[in-house]
């Protein structure tokens, strides 16, 4: 998973991939496709519950074990996670068997299904649930076109990417709220200035995650989180707050980002990290203002407030 760490796809992959190549007797592959919960949780919205030979049944139903997310993801964790004496080997066997299933349920679905299928496919990929990485440069570039290869983008303007890795080991980032905000205003020297407040909190009650407990899982354990904020380059930090260590500045795909870390708590926790910085002079406010926020793979949509000159959007 420490291969998994870049926020552009195929970065990560250029690296996973030649060290998956080095295993001896798997076989030759010529991409990567990831899947998260939400594609799971989402084919079953359309296909209905699905039974794995040797693994029982898994549905949509709220799972009181796992604080009511749907039972068939509460029954992964429980099947890959739980507590037993000595090591578990491949704990997640049921992958390969559960997706065949799925595979199976929707090649014999019927037909009046399939238009419902592709829509729920295509709205997973355009929300990057779904990512394709290619080791052909063609295939590879038809996956970017198309958006689907989770790149971070060139981009003339304003620009955020905010990407959160949870370290912590748990599976807390189910039940993180996020809030954004995002104020750009003109200073008295010309410059523009972004006023950046990242709001998280998780709601739901801590689980017992002592080593020593003798069953549940340590779902939602503490967060601890590596958080780094692309900006366009040249960006400049003016302050940082609420990072546990100090903010650091670096430089890749072409951006700038500010990387801090904090921790936060269920059961009501909260944590803010509140970023200011000046944009470069490139980015100004006679022309048309304009800003491309890029969400982080994986998440659901967090909530956003943008205010330029006084006017405020809000979406998700």
């Amino acid at each position: 998973r420490d291969m998994n760490f870049s926020p552009d796809f195929k970065a990560s992959m250029e690296t996973f991939l030649p060290n998956y190549q080095k295993i001896k007797d798997e076989p030759e592959v010529n991409g990567v496709i990831t899947v998260d919960t939400k594609v799971l949780t989402d084919l079953l919205t359309v296909l209905g519950p699905i039974e794995v030979p040797g693994y029982g049944k898994f549905n949509l139903d709220p799972d009181k074990r796992c604080f009511d997310i749907p039972q068939i993801i509460c029954e992964l964790e429980y099947i890959a996670d739980m507590p037993i004496a000595g090591t578990k080997l491949a704990r997640k066997d049921i992958l390969g068997p559960m997706m065949q299933e799925l595979i199976l349920k929707a090649m014999g679905s019927p037909k009046n299904i399939w238009p419902k299928l592709f829509e729920t496919i295509l709205k997973d990929i355009e929300e990057k649930h779904i990512l394709f990485y290619f080791t052909n440069k063609d295939t590879q570039k038809a996956a970017e076109i198309f958006g689907a290869a989770g790149r971070i983008k060139e981009y003339q303007g304003d620009y955020l990417h905010i990407n959160d890795a949870n370290l912590g080991g748990a599976k807390s980032n189910l039940f993180i709220k996020e809030e954004i905000e995002k104020e750009v205003i003109k200073d008295n020297n010309g410059n523009l200035i972004t006023t950046l407040n990242i709001i998280y909190s998780n709601p739901v009650p801590m689980s017992d995650c002592n080593l020593e407990r003798k069953s549940g899982l340590c779902l939602n354990g503490i967060l601890r989180d590596y958080v780094r904020v692309y900006v366009p380059k040249g960006s400049k930090l003016i302050e940082g707050l609420g990072s546990e260590e100090k903010f650091q500045t670096g430089e890749e795909f072409g951006k700038t980002y500010f990387s801090g870390f904090f921790t936060l708590r269920g059961g009501g926790g909260k944590a803010k990290i509140i970023l200011r910085y000046e944009l470069p002079s490139e980015i100004n406010l006679e022309k048309e203002y304009k800003v491309l926020i890029q969400k982080q793979p994986g998440t659901l949509g967090h909530n956003v407030k943008i205010k330029v000159n006084g006017k405020e959007e809000e979406f998700e």
